[in-house]
């Protein structure tokens, strides 16, 4: 049985839409999690039918047209003896929000929706920061987009981040900290 993510109805595991709210039962493209809305709320992937990803066609055809599926977060170990953490800076809001490999920028969304849920202009599931041998941004299709340095950065494509970059999440500005290069990712905690 599971949990429809909409009433919270049981339901059979072998259905397509809830038997009480008849919602279509949407899971990631990425991981099989259950969920509503586009993105997954764990890794950023694209919500797709049930029916879809048991018929192979989870990205295919008329849904996603042109859509070419986000190759899953790499999540390196941490190399110790290192603090290896990316840190976003603005000092207007007053905010350093030290960042994890893999981790979700969303106001509703990720791992960091308490500090980005009052800014309306950013989307629930916005970008994803990953480290894979060095720093990337990745517009997760965003309604407002992400720069870096005044460009745009194309939704679903890494977009290299360095020290000193600035990283504009809709129409908030942060500056980019990598402590040591940024050569070995960590766990890390948000700081205000």
């Amino acid at each position: 049985m599971t949990t429809c993510t909409f009433c919270n109805s049981m339901i059979d595991d072998d259905s397509y839409f809830c038997d009480q709210c008849g919602s279509e039962i949407m899971v990631c493209s990425l991981c099989g999690t259950p969920g509503k809305g586009k993105r997954c709320t764990k890794d950023g992937g694209v919500m797709v039918s049930v029916k879809d990803r048991q018929s192979g066609s989870t990205l295919a055809g008329t849904d996603f047209p042109g859509f070419e599926a986000p190759a899953a977060p790499s999540r390196p170990a941490a190399v110790s003896g290192t603090s290896g953490e990316l840190i976003l800076v603005n000092s207007n809001i007053g905010a350093n929000v030290s960042i994890k490999p893999g981790g979700i920028i969303g106001r509703a969304n990720g791992d960091y929706a308490g500090v980005f849920g009052s800014f309306p202009m950013i989307s629930s599931t916005h970008a994803r920061i990953d480290f894979s041998g060095s720093w990337t941004v990745t517009d997760l299709g965003s309604t407002n987009g992400t720069t870096v340095n005044g460009q745009p950065a194309p939704a679903n494509t890494p977009v290299l981040l360095r020290d000193q970059n600035v990283v504009k999440f809709a129409n908030v500005e942060f500056i980019v900290r990598i402590p040591g290069g940024g050569q070995n990712p960590g766990a890390s905690t948000i700081r205000m």
